[in-house]
C-alpha cells in the first residue's frame, strides 16, 4: 500500500480510480489514517465471505484514490475461500453481521456521545492532544469494523439483483426499487428530530421564530433555546447526536452540521410540516415476481428476503463508524490549528488539514521539523490537483479468476461484489459530452421534479441550498440524510444505482438521477431543471 502524488501508475498491475467517496483530491490528513484501516478492514471482509477476490493494494494519485484487485495468492488460499464461501450461504453470514450490528453501533456511539458533549476549544493543550490521538484511533477501529462488514450487504443484494435482472430483463433500477424503506435506521435523525418537532408544534412562538427569514439561522437556533426547557433540551439532544458528523463529503476538510445551521431549521421545518412516507408498494413485487422463470420462484423468493434483510446496512453503518468520528476529529483539529495559527505554526487553521497526524501532534508539542511554508505549499499543490483529471485505470485488466475454478458458492460471494461495487461506482471517467440541455445518468429514484438547481461542489455552496432545490454535487455521502428531505431532487456526477444518494433518495422518495458525469459543470447555478429520476435524465429548461 503506497501513497503517490504525482501523476504516474502507482506501480505494475491494473488500477482503478475510485471516485464515489473522493471525486476531489482526499487531503493529506485523512489519507494516512483511511488507507491503512480500509486497507485491514477489505482484506478481513473479502476472507471471511469467501470472495475470490481482495483489494490488497490502495494508492493516492494526485489526490485521487485508486485501488489494484487481485485474486486470492496461492492454491491454498483459494481451497479456503471455497470452503468458506459454502458456509456463507448455508449459514447466512449476512444474518449474523446484520444482527451484531445493533451492538456494535451501541458501543460506537457511546464512546462518541462523550466527545460530542465536550467543547475542544475549552481543553488545555494535553486534554486536546490526547482527544484527537483517541479520535483517530476511533476513526479508524470505525473504517476497518465498515469494511470488515460491507460484503453483509454486498454478497446477499448483489447476488438476488444481479439474478433478477437475468431472470427477468429488467434494469437495474427496476429492481433496486423493491428494497427501499427496508432498513429501519436509514433515516438516522428521524426520530430525534421528531421529538423536537412535536414540541414545536404546540407553540406558536417557535414556529415564527423557524418562518424568519431575517436574522441568521444561528441566532433562530439560539432563540429556540429560549422557548422552553424541553425545547432546549430536546435541541440540544438533536446537536449532541447528529452536530458533528461530516455532511457535504468523505473528508475532514468537509463541513458538518454544527458549521450549517441553516440545515438544522430546514430539517425541523420540513419534520414538522411532513406527512408519513409509504412503503413499497405490493404490486411492484407482484410485477417483477411474475417476470421471473417458474423454476427461479423459489430462488426469486428466498434472495429477495435475504437483500431485504441485509439492504442498505454498510450505508447505515458508515454515518457511525466513519463520519461522525471524523466530524468530531475534525472539530478537535480545527480547536488545535487556531492555536497554532495564532502562534505562527501555520498560516491559515485549515492548512492543518494537509499535515500527517504525526506532524500535528509534533507541531502542538513543538518539536516539529515541518514548516508554515512548507505545509502552504502542500495546500496550494491539493487545490491545483481539483482541476486535474488523472486517468480512470492505469495498466491492463487482468482477468478474473475462472467460476469453474471457485465453486458455486465463491463465484456467486465474488461475482455478487464485483457487481455491487460497479452498481456502486457508476461509469467512470469525466469524458466530454456533447453540448446539449440534457444530461443523462443512472435512473436512482423514480419520479419527475422541476426547480432551481443549486451546484454544490465544495462546503461553502451549501449555504446557498434552499428547501425545495435541486441538488447538484459531484457525490453525497450518508450523512446527506440530514439534508436530502429539504431538497426536491438529487442529481450527481459520480455513482451508479447502489451508491449512497441512491440508496438515499430512494428511502426518501426523492427523485434522482446519478452518474451525470459533468452535471456540476454543465447545469447553471440557479438554472431551472427538471429531473427525472424514472428514466434517468436531467433537462435544463429555456429561461
Amino acid at each position: 500500500m503506497t501513497t503517490w502524488t504525482s501523476g504516474e501508475a502507482p506501480g505494475p498491475g491494473y488500477w482503478e480510480r475510485r471516485d464515489s467517496r473522493f471525486p476531489v483530491p482526499m487531503s493529506r490528513h485523512l489519507s494516512e489514517l483511511f488507507l491503512p484501516a480500509i486497507d485491514q478492514g477489505t482484506r478481513r471482509g473479502f476472507a471471511r465471505y469467501g470472495s475470490a477476490l481482495e483489494y490488497s493494494d490502495f494508492a493516492v494519485v494526485r489526490g485521487r484514490q485508486y485501488v489494484r484487485a487481485h485474486s486470492s495468492g496461492t492454491a491454498e488460499e483459494l481451497v479456503e475461500r471455497v470452503k468458506l464461501a459454502d458456509q456463507v450461504f448455508a449459514n447466512k453470514l449476512w444474518r449474523r453481521d446484520c444482527a451484531a450490528w445493533p451492538s456494535i453501533r451501541d458501543t460506537f456511539r457511546r464512546r462518541l456521545i462523550e466527545f460530542a458533549r465536550r467543547d475542544p476549544r475549552t481543553m488545555d493543550s494535553a486534554e486536546l492532544r490526547h482527544t484527537i490521538s483517541a479520535l483517530q484511533k476511533i476513526f479508524t477501529e470505525g473504517v476497518t469494523q465498515h469494511f470488515v462488514q460491507q460484503p453483509a450487504s454486498m454478497v446477499p443484494v448483489g447476488d438476488w439483483v444481479r439474478h433478477t435482472c437475468e431472470w427477468t430483463g429488467a434494469s437495474v433500477a427496476e429492481v433496486i426499487s423493491v428494497l427501499h424503506c427496508c432498513r429501519t435506521h436509514s433515516g438516522g435523525s428521524l426520530p430525534v428530530i421528531d421529538v423536537l418537532a412535536d414540541s414545536i408544534r404546540s407553540s406558536p412562538a417557535a414556529r415564527d421564530i423557524l418562518c424568519d427569514q431575517v436574522q441568521t439561522p444561528a441566532v433562530r437556533l439560539a432563540r429556540l433555546r429560549q422557548i422552553s426547557p424541553e425545547i432546549s433540551r430536546r435541541l440540544d439532544a438533536y446537536i449532541d447526536e447528529y452536530a458533528d458528523r461530516i455532511i457535504t463529503g468523505f473528508d475532514i476538510t468537509d463541513a458538518t452540521l454544527r458549521e450549517l445551521p441553516a440545515f438544522t431549521i430546514s430539517i425541523i421545518s420540513w419534520r414538522i410540516d411532513s406527512l408519513p412516507g409509504r412503503g413499497v408498494n405490493p404490486n411492484r413485487v407482484k410485477k417483477l415476481r411474475a417476470r421471473v422463470p417458474m423454476d427461479k420462484l423459489d430462488q426469486f423468493d428466498e434472495g429477495l428476503n435475504e437483500a431485504r434483510a441485509a439492504y442498505g446496512l454498510h450505508d447505515e453503518d458508515v454515518r457511525i463508524t466513519y463520519l461522525w468520528p471524523l466530524g468530531l476529529l475534525r472539530r478537535a483539529v480545527l480547536a488545535g490549528a487556531d492555536r497554532l495559527a495564532a502562534r505562527g505554526l501555520l498560516r491559515m487553521p485549515e492548512d492543518v488539514f494537509q499535515t500527517t497526524p504525526g506532524e500535528l501532534d509534533d507541531l502542538m508539542t513543538g518539536t516539529s521539523s515541518v514548516c508554515a511554508a512548507e505545509i502552504s505549499r502542500r495546500v496550494e499543490e491539493w487545490r491545483s490537483w481539483a482541476s486535474d483529471d488523472p486517468p480512470a485505470a492505469f495498466g491492463e485488466r487482468t482477468p478474473s479468476p475462472d467460476d469453474g475454478l471457485l465453486g458455486t458458492a465463491c463465484a456467486r460471494v465474488t461475482s455478487a461484489i464485483i457487481f455491487y461495487l460497479a452498481e456502486m461506482e457508476g461509469c467512470p471517467g469525466n469524458a466530454i459530452e456533447p453540448a446539449s440541455p440534457i444530461l443523462r445518468g443512472s435512473a436512482a429514484s423514480e419520479g419527475c421534479y422541476q426547480g432551481r438547481a443549486r451546484i454544490v461542489r465544495d462546503p461553502a455552496d451549501f449555504a446557498n441550498v434552499s428547501r425545495g432545490d435541486v441538488l447538484v454535487a459531484r457525490t453525497t455521502s450518508p450523512a446527506y440524510n440530514v439534508i436530502l428531505p429539504t431538497v426536491g431532487a438529487i442529481v450527481t456526477d459520480r455513482g451508479g444505482t447502489l451508491c449512497h444518494a441512491a440508496i438515499l433518495a430512494r428511502e426518501f422518495k426523492i427523485p434522482a438521477v446519478v452518474g451525470a458525469k459533468q452535471a456540476t459543470l454543465r447545469i447553471p447555478d440557479g438554472a431551472d431543471v427538471l429531473v427525472d429520476g424514472s428514466h434517468g435524465f436531467v433537462a435544463v429548461q429555456e429561461p
